[in-house]
């Protein structure tokens, strides 16, 4: 079932603790289309959090280098869709990609498009 990130069934009741949160897309700097500022690209920055709930992908680019696609569903203004990130092994690059495709579903490969 799709995230909407507004349920927070999922966080620890009664501890009265914070939970620290880690996971390759908090820990990693944004280069390249993550750093695009529309719509689908600028999504709020607490979303990056939820990368941990995320389904993990090796993706080979054309150079032979495999980078890492995590994508977990979820609703971005009451759209539901993907959230994705790229993550490059090189630390100066770090978050490649972040993007929410709408109406579609995980299928281990970014910029799908929805079925029509």
């Amino acid at each position: 079932m799709p995230h909407d990130f507004s349920d927070d069934s999922f966080l620890p009741k009664g501890t009265g603790k914070c939970v620290d949160i880690t996971n390759p897309v908090l820990e990693n700097i944004r280069t390249s289309s993550a750093l695009k500022l529309d719509a689908q690209h600028a999504f709020d920055d607490i979303i990056d959090n939820y990368a941990s709930y995320a389904k993990e992908f090796d993706l080979v680019g054309g150079d032979k280098v495999t980078r890492k696609l995590y994508q977990v569903e979820g609703s971005l203004n009451g759209k539901k869709g993907i959230f994705e990130w790229i993550i490059d092994p090189d630390p100066s690059k770090g978050v490649t990609h972040r993007r929410f495709v709408e109406g579609v579903e995980i299928i281990g490969k970014p910029n799908a498009y929805p079925k029509k």
